[in-house]
């Protein structure tokens, strides 16, 4: 990376870093305007700042291993269908390949059988005994016999944030949930988990703390980056 790309590169992170510390811990309520605007304003800045930050270590991917794509043309999918063709025949092939898939790894939707009782122990426990949206997109009951949506995301972090980054373009981050606290709408960050919108009543991971979200998805950015640049050398 050379020095000029290299302070873009810095400045870039510095921005989405700026943001996350501004970022508050939970979503202002509707009636809080100009905090709601203001959150808004932070998380798609952040958005951009990080992924932008990402892009340009996509590039140096694209140079470095001479993969020969145009600069204007370089996205994650393309890089790594590039590597997955060569997988195995390079060790740092194989190494980026294993660091992507820490990170960028759909998540995966498992539906297992439980009972009312665990259902009403992770409410009380986790949702603060909330039985509303929430709690019935990852419970139901079915014919009397109670379902758990399971989707695992343990290595889906930025996954997740390149979805969040798409849908900038076509509305706000922040959606309602039809929660209700103090008669006023608690809102949230709604993740969609999937593409194909197969399991759709049920493929939503809701932020109401976007601080603490986001802290999680720089620090997961910012090792990958480590990670790359050092098997780039």
């Amino acid at each position: 990376m050379n020095q000029t790309t290299k302070l873009i590169f810095d400045y870039k992170l510095c921005c989405a870093h700026w943001c996350l510390e501004k970022m508050p811990e939970k979503i202002p309520l509707e009636i809080e305007v100009e905090d709601r605007k203001i959150t808004e304003v932070l998380i798609e800045s952040f958005l951009f700042f990080s992924i932008s930050a990402f892009d340009i270590i996509l590039k140096e991917i694209n140079r470095e291993l001479s993969l020969s794509i145009p600069d204007w043309k370089v996205t994650f999918s393309k890089i790594r269908k590039k590597l997955l063709s060569s997988k195995g025949k390079s060790l740092r092939i194989d190494s980026i390949l294993s660091e992507f898939d820490k990170y960028f790894t759909e998540p995966w939707y498992e539906e297992k059988a439980t009972t009312h009782e665990n259902a009403t122990n992770y409410a009380e426990t986790v949702l603060n005994g909330k039985y509303g949206l929430e709690f019935w997109e990852k419970f139901e009951n079915r014919n009397s016999n109670w379902i758990e949506h399971i989707w695992h995301r343990e290595k889906s972090s930025l996954w997740e944030l390149k979805q969040l980054r798409n849908e900038v373009a076509h509305g706000l981050i922040i959606k309602q949930s039809r929660e209700q606290i103090n008669h006023f709408a608690q809102d949230a960050i709604h993740v969609k988990l999937e593409v194909d919108d197969k399991f759709h009543n049920h493929n939503i991971h809701f932020v109401y703390n976007p601080k603490a979200y986001f802290s999680e998805s720089f620090n997961d950015l910012d090792n990958l980056m480590k990670s790359l640049a050092t098997i780039l050398l």
